[in-house]
């Protein structure tokens, strides 16, 4: 049994505390600083100046900064003496001589410019001050939007789960058709026009060789093509050796995968009946097996032919209703068939799965429909994720779906769901994956929601609506 609980998050980061919430920009964001200004010694009479370089660090988006001058000229030229070439003129001295120029510093690339070094004295004949050195420019960075910050208002970290179902659905259903009649070609088609995918359970030693065409082009459809024993015996009424066990459920399974390219990864018992050791040997070699009863209260198996109700359209009833049930509770609807429309043991019609799916169509926001093991999978490694929960600055953060899972088997995506507790108008969530892929999130209500493979880690951030 598959227990149905929904894992609570770990949080391993703590909020940054920065007003407001929203889409951030890119990384960075630090202010402006000037480049100081380069110091310029000379003496009366000897003119010799030497300017002093320092480098001032801009970040990125800042204006460039400027320097003092204290020639009272900017942009780096420090004061001219009376005969002073570009910098503003110097007080004059006794007879000194015209003080050196000092050396022009490196620009950076785009932050403020370090400012204008002091001018030197000038002698008698008012010698030219060296001119500061230019302060280097920081790197360039980003600045956040003003209204993309504190990730941790936006959402709750303390709250992020593994969803019930796929895309946060509050229920599930999957549609199941045994023995592999020929109409399984037309049952398959009416799924795909409702948007869906069903399972059918063959039995690969009944298949005649010209048929395996059929099944090989319902896998490459979608269609999960899976195992219902080599020969459909009664498990319980027929003595069974451990050989004969092997042939029925793990040398079928190989044969299926031979013939039809993908290893089956569900086993159904023909008639629902099995014994101990063949339930054993079933749930061994297949990731899940199908049952009428699981021990949950929101499950239901409904049979899809007559021998289990009194007609077509009392059928057709009861199967609505327990759909209504499955959903209402929250639970897994699995319907059984065979064939329809006169073909097989006990079919329904194809007005009858055209009703059944109109039905089942009003639920869709609240129904994920897919194939037995695709829903069986997700039940499974939803119990085994624990999704943790980092907050990394003002507008990012990350959730990684670690716990105990099985890698082989939990190889397809889960939602992960994180409460919104404020979003401004503006901004959205971006979430990438490890290999920057970007992952579409949703937000639904009060809930943002995303698809990750267990292992995964997954970043997101507040970012902008670009209009």
């Amino acid at each position: 049994m598959i227990r149905a609980s929904v894992v609570p998050a770990v949080v391993l980061g703590m909020s940054l505390g920065l007003a407001g919430c929203g889409g951030g920009g890119a990384d960075g964001g630090g202010s402006p600083s000037p480049g100081t200004a380069g110091s310029i010694n000379s003496s009366a009479g000897a003119g010799s100046v030497n300017g002093s370089t320092q480098t001032g660090n801009g970040n990125a988006g800042s204006k460039p900064g400027s320097g003092d001058a204290a020639g009272s000229v900017q942009n780096g030229t420090g004061s001219t003496g009376s005969t002073g070439g570009t910098g503003g003129t110097g007080g004059t001295g006794g007879t000194g001589g015209t003080g050196g120029t000092g050396g022009t510093g490196s620009t950076g690339s785009t932050g403020g410019t370090g400012g204008t070094g002091n001018t030197g004295n000038t002698g008698s004949t008012g010698g030219t001050g060296s001119t500061g050195s230019t302060g280097s420019t920081g790197s360039t960075g980003t600045t956040p939007d003003a209204n993309c910050v504190d990730i941790s208002r936006c959402l709750n970290f303390t709250s992020v789960k593994v969803a019930r179902y796929k895309d946060n659905k509050e229920a599930a259903a999957s549609y199941t058709f045994d023995d592999g009649y020929r109409t399984s070609a037309a049952i398959a088609t009416l799924f795909e026009k409702a948007g869906t995918r069903v399972t059918f359970y063959i039995i690969p030693g009944l298949v005649a060789s010209t048929d395996w065409a059929m099944w090989q082009d319902l896998n490459r459809r979608g269609h999960e093509i899976s195992n219902h024993s080599m020969t459909h015996p009664d498990f319980v009424a027929t003595p069974m050796t451990d050989q004969m066990l092997d042939t029925e459920i793990v040398q079928s399974q190989r044969l299926i995968e031979q013939k039809v390219g993908v290893r089956p990864l569900s086993f159904a018992f023909p008639y629902h009946l099995s014994t101990t050791r063949a339930m054993a040997l079933a749930q061994q070699s297949h990731m899940a097996v199908r049952k009428m009863d699981i021990g949950e209260a929101g499950y239901r198996f409904a049979f899809f032919d007559t021998e289990h109700g009194t007609d077509l359209a009392g059928t057709l009833r009861t199967v609505n209703r327990q759909l209504d049930e499955a959903v209402q509770l929250g639970g897994w609807f699995v319907a059984g068939g065979h064939g329809i429309d006169g073909d097989g043991w006990s079919p329904v019609t194809t007005d009858f799965l055209q009703k059944h799916l109109a039905h089942a169509a009003t639920y869709a926001p609240r129904l994920w429909t897919d194939t037995f093991a695709n829903v069986a999978r997700y039940r499974l490694c939803r119990d085994s994720v624990m999704p943790e929960a980092q907050v990394l600055t003002s507008n990012k953060a990350s959730v990684r779906l670690a716990g105990s899972f099985n890698a082989a088997t939990c190889t397809a995506p889960l939602t992960v769901t994180l409460p919104v507790t404020a979003m401004k108008e503006g901004c959205k969530l971006r979430a990438r994956g490890a290999d920057g892929t970007e992952l579409p999130v949703v937000i639904q209500g009060s809930v943002a929601y995303f698809n990750a493979k267990p292992g995964d880690t997954v970043s997101i951030e507040l970012v902008p609506v670009v209009k």
